[in-house]
């Protein structure tokens, strides 16, 4: 009876701690990222923050607001407007097996926010943002997927790469 107990309180011990370790291991190291979203937040031009006001995403939101997998990318930084998808600046290290998956949902992301404008087209603002969407900044610099949808991405793509370091 005794080995039996002694077993189980075994198992039970190897069993916690085996969970405790997934759980370490689940928490991601985000310190090796070569860019981040609070990076991008403070891109200044003509001596404005241009994107103070938007909203970054991390790993609790990136599949909720953009559909994208967390475990399909490693290395990213997304900022994008709050409710509006009047802007987005995302660049995902094109690192992973998965990580075509992850732009297919940012391109998702992208035909649904041109689609959001179309239902009322004759808003000059709705104009606006479907021109911003219809003409989004897409690309790859060393070794990054960029995505920029604002009112200046030439100027904006210039500080983006500033930020991206070898």
């Amino acid at each position: 009876m005794k080995k039996i107990l002694l077993l189980i309180i075994g198992i039970f011990i190897v069993v916690t701690f085996l969970a405790v370790c997934n759980d370490k291991m689940k928490a991601r190291d985000t310190s090796f990222r070569v860019v981040t979203s609070e990076a991008i937040k403070k891109i200044r031009i003509n001596e404005e923050e241009v994107f103070a006001a938007l909203d970054i995403i991390d790993d609790e939101t990136i599949e909720t607001r953009l559909g994208i997998n967390k475990n399909y990318v490693t290395d990213y930084a997304i900022v994008t407007s709050l409710s509006n998808y009047s802007e987005l600046i995302a660049l995902i290290k094109k690192d992973t097996d998965n990580v075509d998956d992850a732009i297919k949902a940012l391109d998702l992301y992208i035909e649904d926010g041109i689609e959001s404008f179309k239902q009322n087209e004759e808003d000059e603002y709705n104009k606006e943002m479907i021109a911003r969407y219809e003409n989004v900044l897409k690309g790859e610099y060393k070794g990054y997927q960029m995505y920029i949808i604002s009112g200046d991405n030439a100027n904006i793509l210039k500080e983006v790469k500033k930020l991206i370091k070898d």
